[in-house]
Protein backbone atom coordinates (compact mmCIF):
# COMPACT_ATOMS: atom_id res chain seq x y z
CA UNK A 1 0.00 0.00 0.00
CA UNK A 2 3.09 2.25 0.27
CA UNK A 3 2.79 3.11 -3.31
CA UNK A 4 -0.65 3.93 -2.96
CA UNK A 5 0.36 6.55 -0.66
CA UNK A 6 3.37 7.76 -2.87
CA UNK A 7 0.83 8.49 -5.78
CA UNK A 8 -1.87 10.11 -3.92
CA UNK A 9 0.80 12.30 -2.23
CA UNK A 10 1.87 12.91 -5.57
CA UNK A 11 -1.35 14.01 -6.93
CA UNK A 12 -1.93 16.26 -4.23
CA UNK A 13 1.95 18.19 -4.71
CA UNK A 14 0.91 18.64 -8.66
CA UNK A 15 -2.53 19.55 -8.12
CA UNK A 16 -1.07 22.50 -5.26
CA UNK A 17 0.97 23.71 -7.82
CA UNK A 18 -1.41 24.20 -10.36
CA UNK A 19 -4.15 25.59 -8.49
CA UNK A 20 -5.82 25.63 -5.66
CA UNK A 21 -9.45 25.29 -6.44
CA UNK A 22 -8.45 21.75 -8.18
CA UNK A 23 -5.92 21.30 -5.24
CA UNK A 24 -9.10 21.31 -2.60
CA UNK A 25 -11.69 19.55 -5.32
CA UNK A 26 -9.52 16.50 -5.27
CA UNK A 27 -9.03 16.38 -1.48
CA UNK A 28 -13.46 16.92 -1.32
CA UNK A 29 -14.17 13.69 -3.61
CA UNK A 30 -10.66 11.51 -2.19
CA UNK A 31 -11.90 12.29 1.22
CA UNK A 32 -15.44 11.32 0.69
CA UNK A 33 -14.34 7.79 -1.16
CA UNK A 34 -12.23 7.15 1.94
CA UNK A 35 -15.03 8.06 4.71
CA UNK A 36 -17.40 6.18 2.60
CA UNK A 37 -15.19 2.85 1.63
CA UNK A 38 -13.52 2.32 5.08
CA UNK A 39 -15.34 4.93 7.71
CA UNK A 40 -12.10 6.36 8.36
CA UNK A 41 -9.16 7.67 7.14
CA UNK A 42 -6.39 4.94 7.11
CA UNK A 43 -3.96 7.55 6.24
CA UNK A 44 -3.46 10.88 7.83
CA UNK A 45 -3.88 12.35 4.22
CA UNK A 46 -6.45 14.88 5.67
CA UNK A 47 -4.74 16.42 7.89
CA UNK A 48 -1.51 16.90 5.57
CA UNK A 49 -4.53 18.09 3.15
CA UNK A 50 -5.51 20.92 5.67
CA UNK A 51 -1.74 21.86 6.54
CA UNK A 52 -1.58 22.08 3.19
CA UNK A 53 -4.27 24.48 2.42
CA UNK A 54 -3.42 26.81 5.11
CA UNK A 55 0.20 27.16 3.85
CA UNK A 56 -1.22 28.06 0.35
CA UNK A 57 -3.56 30.50 1.84
CA UNK A 58 -0.64 32.30 3.94
CA UNK A 59 1.54 31.88 1.25
CA UNK A 60 -1.31 33.63 -1.55
CA UNK A 61 -2.17 36.03 1.23
CA UNK A 62 1.75 37.56 1.31
CA UNK A 63 2.21 37.65 -2.36
CA UNK A 64 -1.54 40.02 -2.54
CA UNK A 65 -0.11 42.19 0.75
CA UNK A 66 2.70 43.04 -1.26
CA UNK A 67 0.21 44.14 -3.81
CA UNK A 68 -1.20 46.37 -1.48
CA UNK A 69 0.85 49.96 -0.70
CA UNK A 70 4.20 48.94 0.08
CA UNK A 71 4.43 46.88 -2.98
CA UNK A 72 5.37 49.47 -5.45
CA UNK A 73 7.82 51.52 -4.27
CA UNK A 74 8.44 55.26 -6.57
CA UNK A 75 11.67 54.83 -7.28
CA UNK A 76 13.18 57.48 -10.14
CA UNK A 77 10.01 57.83 -11.51
CA UNK A 78 8.90 54.43 -11.85
CA UNK A 79 7.09 51.79 -10.09
CA UNK A 80 9.14 48.64 -9.13
CA UNK A 81 6.98 46.17 -7.85
CA UNK A 82 8.38 44.02 -4.88
CA UNK A 83 7.17 40.53 -4.23
CA UNK A 84 10.28 39.54 -2.15
CA UNK A 85 11.35 36.50 -4.04
CA UNK A 86 8.14 34.95 -5.64
CA UNK A 87 8.77 34.52 -9.09
CA UNK A 88 6.63 32.24 -10.18
CA UNK A 89 4.23 34.22 -12.63
CA UNK A 90 1.15 32.08 -12.00
CA UNK A 91 1.99 33.37 -8.68
CA UNK A 92 2.34 37.19 -9.84
CA UNK A 93 -1.17 36.63 -11.80
CA UNK A 94 -3.22 34.78 -8.74
CA UNK A 95 -1.61 38.14 -6.59
CA UNK A 96 -3.27 40.70 -8.93
CA UNK A 97 -6.21 38.85 -8.91
CA UNK A 98 -5.89 39.40 -5.16
CA UNK A 99 -4.99 42.85 -5.42
CA UNK A 100 -8.16 43.20 -7.82
CA UNK A 101 -10.36 41.70 -5.28
CA UNK A 102 -8.60 44.36 -2.04
CA UNK A 103 -8.79 47.47 -4.68
CA UNK A 104 -11.33 48.90 -2.69
CA UNK A 105 -8.90 49.35 0.47
CA UNK A 106 -5.48 49.08 -1.23
CA UNK A 107 -5.61 51.67 -3.81
CA UNK A 108 -3.70 49.17 -6.67
CA UNK A 109 -5.47 48.62 -9.45
CA UNK A 110 -4.71 45.42 -11.59
CA UNK A 111 -4.42 47.16 -14.83
CA UNK A 112 -0.93 48.85 -13.15
CA UNK A 113 0.36 45.29 -11.96
CA UNK A 114 -0.08 44.01 -15.18
CA UNK A 115 1.55 46.82 -16.82
CA UNK A 116 4.21 46.37 -14.19
CA UNK A 117 4.78 42.72 -14.90
CA UNK A 118 4.50 43.47 -18.97
CA UNK A 119 6.90 46.10 -18.32
CA UNK A 120 9.54 44.63 -16.54
CA UNK A 121 9.43 40.39 -17.07
CA UNK A 122 12.28 38.57 -17.73
CA UNK A 123 12.94 36.14 -21.02
CA UNK A 124 10.72 33.97 -19.06
CA UNK A 125 8.23 35.61 -18.45
CA UNK A 126 8.64 35.55 -14.87
CA UNK A 127 8.90 38.79 -12.40
CA UNK A 128 12.25 39.32 -10.46
CA UNK A 129 12.65 41.83 -8.27
CA UNK A 130 16.20 42.53 -9.48
CA UNK A 131 15.84 42.30 -13.20
CA UNK A 132 12.71 44.54 -12.68
CA UNK A 133 14.94 47.53 -11.10
CA UNK A 134 18.08 46.74 -13.36
CA UNK A 135 15.81 47.01 -16.29
CA UNK A 136 13.92 50.62 -14.31
CA UNK A 137 17.25 51.98 -14.37
CA UNK A 138 18.48 51.19 -17.81
CA UNK A 139 15.48 53.43 -18.97
CA UNK A 140 16.00 56.19 -16.22
CA UNK A 141 19.67 56.40 -17.87
CA UNK A 142 18.29 56.20 -21.83
CA UNK A 143 16.25 59.25 -21.48
CA UNK A 144 17.02 62.90 -22.15
CA UNK A 145 16.89 64.51 -19.01
CA UNK A 146 14.61 67.77 -19.40
CA UNK A 147 17.52 70.74 -19.54
CA UNK A 148 17.81 74.09 -17.80
CA UNK A 149 16.77 76.42 -20.19
CA UNK A 150 19.81 78.97 -20.95
CA UNK A 151 19.44 82.53 -19.93
CA UNK A 152 20.71 84.06 -23.03
CA UNK A 153 17.46 82.23 -24.17
CA UNK A 154 15.08 83.68 -21.34
CA UNK A 155 16.97 87.40 -22.68
CA UNK A 156 16.04 86.79 -26.26
CA UNK A 157 12.51 85.81 -25.12
CA UNK A 158 11.60 88.55 -22.83
CA UNK A 159 12.97 91.27 -25.88
CA UNK A 160 10.33 89.26 -27.96
CA UNK A 161 7.38 90.05 -25.06
CA UNK A 162 9.03 93.58 -24.38
CA UNK A 163 9.90 94.65 -28.13
CA UNK A 164 7.46 93.06 -30.65
CA UNK A 165 4.76 92.07 -28.08
CA UNK A 166 4.68 88.46 -29.46
CA UNK A 167 2.36 86.15 -27.86
CA UNK A 168 4.48 82.60 -26.05
CA UNK A 169 2.54 80.85 -29.48
CA UNK A 170 4.08 82.84 -31.70
CA UNK A 171 7.74 82.86 -30.08
CA UNK A 172 7.43 78.80 -29.63
CA UNK A 173 6.47 78.66 -33.34
CA UNK A 174 9.12 81.12 -34.17
CA UNK A 175 12.20 79.38 -32.19
CA UNK A 176 10.91 75.84 -33.44
CA UNK A 177 11.59 77.06 -37.09
CA UNK A 178 15.06 77.90 -35.94
CA UNK A 179 15.48 74.57 -34.54
CA UNK A 180 15.10 75.37 -30.47
CA UNK A 181 12.14 73.60 -29.04
CA UNK A 182 10.81 75.17 -26.51
CA UNK A 183 7.12 74.81 -25.29
CA UNK A 184 4.17 77.63 -24.95
CA UNK A 185 3.01 76.54 -21.77
CA UNK A 186 6.97 76.87 -20.59
CA UNK A 187 7.01 80.42 -21.73
CA UNK A 188 3.55 81.32 -19.93
CA UNK A 189 5.14 79.99 -16.85
CA UNK A 190 7.85 82.21 -16.86
CA UNK A 191 5.97 85.40 -17.56
CA UNK A 192 3.50 84.10 -14.48
CA UNK A 193 6.72 83.79 -12.79
CA UNK A 194 7.88 87.49 -13.32
CA UNK A 195 4.27 89.16 -13.64
CA UNK A 196 5.09 92.22 -12.49
CA UNK A 197 7.55 92.91 -15.27
CA UNK A 198 6.06 91.14 -18.28
CA UNK A 199 2.64 91.08 -17.49
CA UNK A 200 1.78 94.81 -19.13
CA UNK A 201 3.30 93.41 -22.74
CA UNK A 202 1.55 90.61 -22.74
CA UNK A 203 -2.20 89.91 -24.36
CA UNK A 204 -5.21 90.87 -21.97
CA UNK A 205 -2.06 91.81 -19.74
CA UNK A 206 -2.81 88.32 -18.41
CA UNK A 207 -6.90 89.19 -17.10
CA UNK A 208 -9.07 87.11 -18.98
CA UNK A 209 -13.10 87.54 -18.56
CA UNK A 210 -15.94 85.92 -20.55
CA UNK A 211 -18.25 88.29 -22.16
CA UNK A 212 -21.94 87.30 -22.05
CA UNK A 213 -23.56 86.39 -25.55
CA UNK A 214 -26.03 89.59 -26.16
CA UNK A 215 -29.00 88.43 -27.71
CA UNK A 216 -28.87 89.09 -31.73
CA UNK A 217 -31.40 91.42 -32.98
CA UNK A 218 -32.42 91.30 -36.55
CA UNK A 219 -32.12 94.46 -38.23
CA UNK A 220 -32.00 95.76 -41.73
CA UNK A 221 -29.83 98.62 -42.48
CA UNK A 222 -31.51 101.28 -44.88
CA UNK A 223 -28.96 104.20 -44.80
CA UNK A 224 -26.90 102.44 -47.58
CA UNK A 225 -28.51 102.80 -51.08
CA UNK A 226 -27.70 99.68 -53.48
CA UNK A 227 -26.63 98.07 -50.46
CA UNK A 228 -25.03 94.22 -51.40
CA UNK A 229 -25.58 91.55 -48.32
CA UNK A 230 -22.85 89.37 -47.39
CA UNK A 231 -25.08 86.77 -47.48
CA UNK A 232 -24.86 87.30 -51.74
CA UNK A 233 -20.91 87.26 -51.59
CA UNK A 234 -19.64 83.80 -53.38
CA UNK A 235 -18.41 80.74 -51.72
CA UNK A 236 -14.94 81.18 -52.60
CA UNK A 237 -14.74 84.20 -50.04
CA UNK A 238 -14.05 81.82 -46.97
CA UNK A 239 -10.88 83.68 -46.03
CA UNK A 240 -8.31 81.29 -47.74
CA UNK A 241 -8.70 82.37 -51.28
CA UNK A 242 -6.79 85.13 -51.55
CA UNK A 243 -7.65 88.76 -52.34
CA UNK A 244 -10.76 89.20 -50.47
CA UNK A 245 -10.37 92.39 -47.95
CA UNK A 246 -12.36 93.45 -44.80
CA UNK A 247 -12.32 97.38 -44.13
CA UNK A 248 -13.76 99.34 -40.95
CA UNK A 249 -12.95 102.11 -38.77
CA UNK A 250 -11.50 103.04 -35.31
CA UNK A 251 -13.17 105.88 -33.99
CA UNK A 252 -12.08 108.48 -31.08
CA UNK A 253 -14.43 110.87 -29.10
CA UNK A 254 -14.43 113.45 -31.39
CA UNK A 255 -14.91 111.61 -34.43
CA UNK A 256 -11.67 111.63 -35.69
CA UNK A 257 -11.45 108.14 -37.73
CA UNK A 258 -8.55 105.87 -38.65
CA UNK A 259 -9.32 103.57 -41.69
CA UNK A 260 -8.37 99.82 -41.34
CA UNK A 261 -7.81 97.60 -44.54
CA UNK A 262 -6.87 93.65 -43.88
CA UNK A 263 -6.37 90.96 -46.63
CA UNK A 264 -8.14 88.03 -45.01
CA UNK A 265 -5.86 84.98 -45.76
CA UNK A 266 -2.70 86.98 -44.98
CA UNK A 267 -4.12 89.56 -42.31
CA UNK A 268 -2.09 92.19 -44.43
CA UNK A 269 -2.86 95.29 -42.99
CA UNK A 270 -2.98 98.98 -44.40
CA UNK A 271 -4.18 102.02 -42.17
CA UNK A 272 -4.47 105.67 -42.49
CA UNK A 273 -5.72 108.15 -40.14
CA UNK A 274 -8.34 110.55 -42.44
CA UNK A 275 -8.43 114.21 -41.43
CA UNK A 276 -12.36 114.93 -42.78
CA UNK A 277 -13.84 112.66 -40.20
CA UNK A 278 -16.17 110.16 -41.07
CA UNK A 279 -17.59 111.52 -44.60
CA UNK A 280 -18.17 109.09 -47.30
CA UNK A 281 -16.60 110.49 -50.48
CA UNK A 282 -13.38 110.90 -48.98
CA UNK A 283 -13.38 107.43 -47.37
CA UNK A 284 -13.99 105.70 -50.50
CA UNK A 285 -11.27 107.83 -52.34
CA UNK A 286 -8.83 106.35 -49.60
CA UNK A 287 -9.91 103.69 -50.21
CA UNK A 288 -9.42 103.49 -53.73
CA UNK A 289 -5.93 105.23 -53.44
CA UNK A 290 -4.62 102.15 -50.89
CA UNK A 291 -5.99 99.43 -52.92
CA UNK A 292 -5.05 100.48 -56.40
CA UNK A 293 -1.54 99.09 -56.31
CA UNK A 294 -2.99 95.77 -56.36
CA UNK A 295 -6.38 96.09 -57.32
CA UNK A 296 -5.67 93.65 -60.30
CA UNK A 297 -5.85 91.07 -57.28
CA UNK A 298 -8.87 92.50 -55.06
CA UNK A 299 -11.85 90.38 -55.63
CA UNK A 300 -14.18 91.57 -52.57
CA UNK A 301 -14.47 94.16 -49.57
CA UNK A 302 -16.60 93.48 -46.84
CA UNK A 303 -17.50 96.04 -43.94
CA UNK A 304 -20.40 97.01 -41.55
CA UNK A 305 -23.58 99.13 -42.08
CA UNK A 306 -21.85 102.46 -41.10
CA UNK A 307 -23.10 105.75 -43.00
CA UNK A 308 -19.51 106.45 -43.77
CA UNK A 309 -19.56 103.30 -46.41
CA UNK A 310 -22.61 104.77 -47.94
CA UNK A 311 -20.29 105.65 -51.15
CA UNK A 312 -19.46 102.01 -51.75
CA UNK A 313 -20.19 102.61 -55.46
CA UNK A 314 -17.08 104.88 -55.98
CA UNK A 315 -15.02 102.25 -54.33
CA UNK A 316 -16.45 99.73 -56.92
CA UNK A 317 -16.15 102.26 -59.82
CA UNK A 318 -12.69 103.35 -59.04
CA UNK A 319 -10.94 99.76 -58.75
CA UNK A 320 -13.60 98.68 -61.95
CA UNK A 321 -10.84 96.81 -64.91
CA UNK A 322 -12.18 96.27 -68.52
CA UNK A 323 -12.76 92.56 -69.25
CA UNK A 324 -12.79 91.49 -65.06
CA UNK A 325 -15.63 91.56 -62.52
CA UNK A 326 -16.41 94.24 -60.67
CA UNK A 327 -14.92 94.32 -56.76
CA UNK A 328 -18.74 94.32 -55.08
CA UNK A 329 -18.52 95.91 -51.43
CA UNK A 330 -20.76 93.54 -48.89
CA UNK A 331 -22.19 94.72 -46.05
CA UNK A 332 -22.19 91.98 -43.22
CA UNK A 333 -25.77 91.85 -40.96
CA UNK A 334 -26.48 94.43 -38.37
CA UNK A 335 -24.57 94.07 -35.06
CA UNK A 336 -22.94 91.19 -36.30
CA UNK A 337 -19.40 92.01 -36.18
CA UNK A 338 -18.18 88.39 -36.37
CA UNK A 339 -19.21 87.77 -39.91
CA UNK A 340 -15.65 90.85 -40.68
CA UNK A 341 -13.91 88.98 -37.46
CA UNK A 342 -10.50 89.35 -39.37
CA UNK A 343 -10.36 93.76 -39.70
CA UNK A 344 -12.35 93.28 -35.84
CA UNK A 345 -9.22 91.73 -34.63
CA UNK A 346 -7.13 93.75 -35.99
CA UNK A 347 -8.39 96.78 -34.41
CA UNK A 348 -8.20 95.16 -31.17
CA UNK A 349 -4.35 94.64 -31.86
CA UNK A 350 -4.15 98.22 -33.00
CA UNK A 351 -5.73 99.17 -29.61
CA UNK A 352 -3.15 98.13 -27.98
CA UNK A 353 -0.94 100.76 -28.81
CA UNK A 354 -3.80 103.09 -29.30
CA UNK A 355 -5.66 102.94 -26.32
CA UNK A 356 -9.34 104.09 -26.35
CA UNK A 357 -10.35 107.59 -25.76
CA UNK A 358 -6.97 108.54 -27.28
CA UNK A 359 -6.92 111.92 -29.25
CA UNK A 360 -6.18 110.94 -32.68
CA UNK A 361 -4.54 114.76 -33.42
CA UNK A 362 -1.63 113.21 -31.35
CA UNK A 363 -1.19 110.65 -33.04
CA UNK A 364 1.35 111.55 -36.00
CA UNK A 365 1.24 109.15 -39.65
CA UNK A 366 4.64 108.31 -38.54
CA UNK A 367 3.65 106.40 -35.56
CA UNK A 368 0.46 104.83 -37.66
CA UNK A 369 2.91 103.61 -40.35
CA UNK A 370 4.95 102.23 -37.24
CA UNK A 371 2.19 100.42 -35.58
CA UNK A 372 1.28 99.20 -39.40
CA UNK A 373 4.71 97.92 -39.94
CA UNK A 374 4.84 96.11 -36.57
CA UNK A 375 1.53 94.06 -37.02
CA UNK A 376 2.62 93.10 -40.51
CA UNK A 377 5.97 91.80 -39.31
CA UNK A 378 4.04 90.14 -36.58
CA UNK A 379 4.27 86.02 -37.05
CA UNK A 380 0.74 84.22 -37.19
CA UNK A 381 -0.03 80.75 -36.49
CA UNK A 382 -2.76 80.55 -39.12
CA UNK A 383 0.74 81.48 -41.44
CA UNK A 384 2.75 78.45 -40.25
CA UNK A 385 4.42 81.40 -38.37
CA UNK A 386 5.51 83.13 -41.43
CA UNK A 387 5.25 87.10 -41.74
CA UNK A 388 1.89 88.92 -42.84
CA UNK A 389 3.95 90.65 -45.21
CA UNK A 390 6.30 87.89 -46.58
CA UNK A 391 2.87 85.96 -46.98
CA UNK A 392 1.08 88.84 -49.00
CA UNK A 393 4.20 90.01 -51.20
CA UNK A 394 4.78 86.25 -51.60
CA UNK A 395 1.81 86.36 -54.40
CA UNK A 396 3.33 89.26 -56.56
CA UNK A 397 7.11 87.26 -56.94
Amino acid sequence: MLWHVSVRYGILVCLFAVDCPLFCLYLYVFRNIIYTNLGRPQYPLVPIAATACAIWTSVESIASVHFIPGAFSRRNGRSVLRLRGLTNFPLVTRARRASSRRNGRSGVHPSTITREVRRNANRDNQYVFCVAQEKCQKRKHSTLPNHRKDDLLWWRIEQMIIEENWSPRQISGVLAKEGIHICHQTIYNYVHKNKERLSQYMPHKLCYRRREKKQHRLTKATNIPNRTSIHERPAEANGKRFGDWEMDLIVDSCQRVILTLVERSTNFLMMEKIKTGKKSEPIAKTVVRLLMPYRKTVKTITTDNGSEFASHQLITKGLHIKGKDDVIVYFADAYSSWQKGCVENTNKLIRRYIPKHTNFNLVSPQKIMNIQKKLNNKTREKLNFDTPKFCFFEHFY
